[in-house]
């Protein structure tokens, strides 16, 4: 008989989860996307900080961990003094930068497995991630995978969190698909994190879109702010992260589709006559129609009309107004508010930031 085939009253039990912080769970992978420069490395500065002197609110509460960053973005001197800005323990630090090569399906146990081990690491940072997968494809969901299982192997085998920092997709239809890359990412992943700045309000968000275990939806706030200190007897300003609490009630969807809407703003004068007239009349048919009833409700009826407005709706598409014969939803009620109200999209950019912030 199988000696591994035990009743469950043999096993001893344990909770399902362990956190590290709040929305860190230990022995699994968290995903963290999000457009470059909205705080995610800031943002991770924080927590390795904390966790370093034992103040990440979770299991460990108490108890300073070290932690090991991989960042090929920044030099280790660099990090190092944007860590000591944060106030973080640098004797729990390994941090890693440009010239440090590491390929998670190769070599990670071989290179980290033991490290990690004597020196109580429970927190790993890979910024970006796709730097540190040789030569899979970040596209493809078979090269994914294989990345996904020795991350999470790894974080299983060592009892420690893992966050993949990635960053978000240029044309996001909503916060919990805005990763770049394949969804293998997001599948594979125990937790996913999205990250915001509202510009309107000089605020910084993420949100949990994603959680095998906790809550999915959960909302946090936190402010960063800018700091003077003396490095090598000269001034250096560092950008450092606070104030972290929940922020329930804030929809960071609506706040990204708004900002993606007015960064994709056209003015409405750069439109043709007959641009405006297929616009409209795909308006006027919900937004869907045939080449036909564009050309009837344009009362389109020679043939030079036809090719007109055949050329027009050609060019909507190369603007990324339309599809085919379909209005791209974003664009489409941001051309038809400035239409209707401003005589520039530069216009309703200032009018609209102007009464936010008012």
């Amino acid at each position: 008989m199988n000696s591994k085939l035990v009743k469950a009253n043999q096993i001893q039990p344990s909770a399902p989860v362990r956190w590290l912080a709040p929305f860190i769970p230990l022995r699994a992978v968290t995903l963290a996307y999000g457009d470059g420069g909205v705080g995610k490395t800031t943002f991770f500065n924080w927590l390795a900080t904390q966790v370093t002197l034992g103040k990440a609110e979770g299991v460990y509460d108490g108890q300073g961990k070290d932690v090991i960053i991989l960042n090929r973005e920044t030099e280790p001197g660099a990090m190092r003094a944007k860590l000591e800005a944060c106030g973080a323990d640098t004797s729990r630090l390994t941090l890693l930068g440009a010239d440090y090569n590491l390929d998670i399906c190769r070599n990670l146990e071989k290179e980290l497995g033991r490290y990690v081990d004597d020196n109580d690491v429970r927190l790993v940072i890979f910024d970006p991630v796709t730097e540190y997968i040789g030569r899979k494809n970040s596209n493809s969901q078979d090269d994914v995978n294989k990345v996904m299982v020795s991350l999470s192997a790894f974080a299983v085998k060592h009892d420690l969190a893992i966050v993949m920092v990635s960053h978000c997709n240029r044309k996001p239809r909503s916060l919990k698909d805005s990763y770049i890359g394949s969804a293998a990412w997001r599948n594979g992943a125990r937790q996913a994190i999205g990250f915001v700045f509202d510009e309107s309000r000089r605020k910084h968000l993420l949100e949990v879109t994603k959680a095998n275990e906790g809550r999915a939806g959960a909302v946090y706030a936190y402010d960063i702010k800018e700091i003077t200190r003396i490095i090598n007897g000269e001034p250096a300003r560092f950008a450092i992260a606070e104030n972290v609490c929940e922020a329930p009630g804030e929809d960071l969807n609506e706040i990204l589709a708004r900002q993606y809407a007015l960064d994709k703003a056209v003015d409405p004068d750069a439109l043709s006559d007959a641009m405006h007239e297929v616009y409209e009349a795909l308006l006027k048919k919900g937004g869907v129609a045939l080449r036909s009833e564009i050309i009837e409700a344009c009362h389109g009826k020679r043939e030079s009309d036809v090719k007109r407005l055949t050329r027009a709706r050609q060019q909507l598409e190369r603007m990324g107004l339309v599809k085919t014969a379909r209005l791209r939803e974003t664009a489409a009620r941001t051309i038809w508010y400035l239409t209707e109200r401003y005589s520039s999209a530069d216009e309703a950019r200032e009018t609209f930031l102007r009464n936010t912030n008012g």
